[in-house]
């Protein structure tokens, strides 16, 4: 299994990550290639590929778009380093609400900070945090019972995925997933 990120900060309890992911990350945003990650991070892989993990949740992403009548999605190298940037930035937070990065940045301005043509796209992102969600099944899973992020994940609009999944062994909820949506496929992504 692969891990981006190690360090000590803090303990889990399972009842307040329940509570946070039903309360607050119940709603996701819909809005109309180097070795380390934008924070310094070094990357799991190279070319900001996706783990085994990262793979398995896009396969389960087409796969539930093939189910419902909707084409794949296609990785995007903006969409990834977004989505990487969002996950490594929640583990610095005591509690993730929204889609608001620890600094004020906005979801949609965080896909633009990193070259995505947000101003011109449909975009959108899906979070969740876990203290043992290291596989894609768990993410998925709560996506897909989750009204607004199982919209994201079937928008007809959307063309392009970045996903990234973060551990921190010292952070409140361990392990961080961002998964950033788009309509245009700027900069297509191949592993």
């Amino acid at each position: 299994m692969s891990v981006r990120r190690v360090t000590v900060r803090g303990i889990t309890v399972q009842f307040v990550l329940l509570m946070l992911l039903t309360g607050w990350l119940g709603a996701s945003v819909l809005l109309t290639p180097t070795n380390q990650s934008a924070l310094g991070v070094p990357r799991a892989t190279a070319q900001g590929c996706l783990d085994a993990e990262e793979s398995s949740l896009l396969e389960k992403i087409n796969e539930f778009r093939k189910r419902n009548g909707r084409k794949p999605l296609r990785l995007e190298a903006h969409l990834m380093r977004a989505a990487e940037y969002h996950a490594e930035d929640m583990t610095g937070m005591n509690k993730v609400v929204g889609h608001t990065l620890s600094n004020g940045t906005s979801a949609k301005q965080n896909l633009l900070n990193f070259g995505y043509p947000a101003d011109e796209a449909y975009t959108g992102e899906n979070l969740a945090t876990g203290w043992n969600w290291d596989t894609a099944g768990e993410p998925f899973g709560f996506w897909r019972h989750s009204r607004d992020h199982r919209r994201n994940m079937l928008n007809s609009h959307f063309r392009a995925i970045g996903i990234a999944r973060v551990y921190d062994a010292t952070s409140t909820y361990k392990w961080y997933w961002a998964t950033t949506f788009g309509s245009v496929v700027d900069e297509p992504l191949t592993c």
